[in-house]
């Protein structure tokens, strides 16, 4: 399963967010910020409004998914988004 770092285009601004591998219909899709929950995103979107991170700033998706594992204790997490970032470890 391949993960990656971008950042997403929604309505109230640009967020970060880890995407997973694409599937027929839908992108799964955890955003970097509270709440911590999985999204699923249809494909069309993903490819619409994502732009990537620079380099230069870029940490590593293993090291996002442990930063937010270890929020979401503390921020409150649901179940899909934990299976989700365990999964990119």
């Amino acid at each position: 399963m391949t993960h990656e770092l971008i950042h997403y285009r929604t309505d109230e601004g640009s967020v970060s967010a880890i995407i997973g591998t694409k599937g027929r219909i839908y992108t799964p899709l955890v955003y970097i910020d509270s709440p911590i929950r999985k999204f699923m995103v249809p494909n069309g979107d993903i490819e619409k409004f994502r732009r990537d991170v620079p380099e230069s700033s870029k940490p590593t998706v293993r090291k996002a998914a442990r930063i937010m594992l270890k929020a979401g204790k503390k921020l409150g997490i649901r179940k899909g988004a934990k299976m989700f970032l365990r999964s990119c470890l």
